[in-house]
């Protein structure tokens, strides 16, 4: 598999292991499924962490490898700290803002109890990870990795040209 690749299958991973450790709260109302929902979070969290963990590793191994200073080619914050940074990231922390206004009413009115409060909460805990994600450095390089490949080649191809001279 091309590296590009396997960035992008590892970030569907990840997308995928803070879904699973969202719905967990989803399941947590509900009698008789015991230790499903505990193995769910646990799983999810972990294995998400591990996998943009994994992700950045990749991600500064390709600038080493293109001799670059990973840090001086990256956005000046993380994605906890960008908003909108790009499409999929508006629509995720609009849903952010509507799960946490939606947590706080499903508490109000159902005074913490209840279906409703749960799902608030999976909903407002995916669209927090997802805000986190998609406004961050990893997914900017796995979108973007072939035209920053391409326009470190031209740095590198103008700075061989420079020494020639």
């Amino acid at each position: 598999m091309k590296r590009i690749t396997i960035d992008r299958t590892l970030l569907v991973l990840a997308v995928l292991a803070f879904f699973l450790m969202s719905v967990s709260f989803a399941f947590m109302p509900i009698a008789g499924i015991g230790w499903i929902p505990g193995v769910l979070f646990w799983g999810g969290f972990l294995s998400g962490i591990i996998l943009v963990v994994l992700l950045e590793v990749r991600r500064r191994a390709f600038f080493i490898a293109c001799k670059e200073d990973y840090k001086r080619l990256q956005k000046p914050r993380n994605g906890l700290l960008s908003f909108g940074s790009n499409l999929p990231a508006i629509v995720a922390d609009c849903l952010l803002a509507v799960g946490v206004l939606a947590t706080v009413l499903a508490f109000v009115l159902t005074e913490g109890t209840g279906l409703a409060c749960y799902s608030c909460i999976s909903v407002t805990l995916f669209s927090f990870c997802m805000h986190c994600i998609l406004n961050g450095r990893i997914y900017v390089y796995s979108k973007n990795r072939d035209k920053i490949r391409r326009l470190l080649e031209q740095k590198i191809v103008k700075k061989e040209g420079e020494k020639r001279i």
